[in-house]
C-alpha cells in the first residue's frame, strides 16, 4: 500500500524547493505581526473593531441568526475540535499503517494550543463590550477561529491524503467553515473582527508549517 502524508501542495520527489514557496508563510507572518502591533498600540484597527461591533445588532434583534450563531460557536468549541482532529489522525495512521502520518496533525495541534495561549496571555486584550462570555485570558487571537481552521484543515488534509482528488473541495469547505465561525463570533459579540482575522492568519500559518515544512512528504514505493 502506498503511504502518503498529505501536503498543502505536494511537490515531486527530488524536486528542488523554489524560493517562491516561502512567500506564503512570509506574507502570513508579516500580516500577523502588523495586525498584532496595530492592536497593541490601539491604532485605527481598534477603531474599526469598535465601529463594526457597534453596528452588529444586539441579541434578540434577529432571533434566527442568533440561534444559528449559537449553534456554530457551540460546535466550534476548541477542545472538541482538537479531539476530533486527533482522532481522525489516528484513524488515517491506522488505515495507512504508518504512524508517520500522525506527525503533521500532532504538530499542528501542538502549535495551535501553544501559540493561541501565548498570544492571549501576553497581549491580554479585553473583549467587546456586552460580550456574553468572559475569558480568563485575553481575546487576541481568537482561539475559536484558529482551532476551526486548523482542526478542520487537519481533517481535510489527512483525508485528502487518501483521496487526493478531494483536496480542492476540502480546502474550500475548510475556508467556508472558518468564515462562518468568524461571523458567529462577531455576531455574538464574543470577539472583535481583528481577533478573528488574527486567528485566520495564525491558523493558515500553522497548517503551512505542519504540512509543508519541514515535514514535506514524498511518495513511497508500493
Amino acid at each position: 500500500m502506498s503511504v502518503r502524508t498529505p501536503t498543502l501542495s505536494p511537490a515531486g520527489a527530488g524536486a528542488r524547493p523554489s524560493p517562491a514557496r516561502w512567500l506564503v508563510p512570509a506574507v502570513l507572518v508579516l500580516a500577523l505581526a502588523l495586525l498584532t502591533v496595530a492592536v497593541v498600540t490601539h491604532s485605527r484597527v481598534t477603531l474599526l473593531d469598535a465601529r463594526v461591533s457597534g453596528s452588529v445588532p444586539r441579541h434578540g434583534t434577529f432571533p434566527a441568526l442568533d440561534r444559528l450563531a449559537t449553534l456554530v460557536t457551540t460546535v466550534a468549541q476548541p477542545a472538541a475540535n482538537v479531539a476530533v482532529a486527533f482522532a481522525v489522525g489516528v484513524l488515517v495512521a491506522a488505515r495507512t499503517r504508518s504512524w508517520r502520518a500522525l506527525v503533521p496533525p500532532v504538530a499542528a495541534l501542538g502549535l495551535l494550543t501553544a501559540t493561541v495561549l501565548l498570544g492571549k496571555t501576553l497581549i491580554g486584550r479585553p473583549g467587546p463590550p456586552g460580550s456574553e462570555v468572559q475569558a480568563d485570558w485575553g481575546y487576541f487571537p481568537s482561539g475559536h477561529t484558529t482551532s476551526a481552521l486548523v482542526c478542520v484543515g487537519v481533517v481535510a488534509l489527512m483525508l485528502t491524503g487518501l483521496r487526493p482528488r478531494w483536496q480542492g473541495r476540502a480546502l474550500v469547505l475548510t475556508g467556508a467553515w472558518t468564515l462562518v465561525v468568524g461571523w458567529a463570533l462577531v455576531w455574538k459579540h464574543f470577539h472583535w473582527v481583528s481577533d478573528v482575522v488574527a486567528g485566520i492568519l495564525l491558523g493558515s500559518l500553522i497548517l503551512w508549517l505542519a504540512f509543508r515544512w519541514p515535514l514535506r512528504s514524498r511518495r513511497t514505493p508500493p
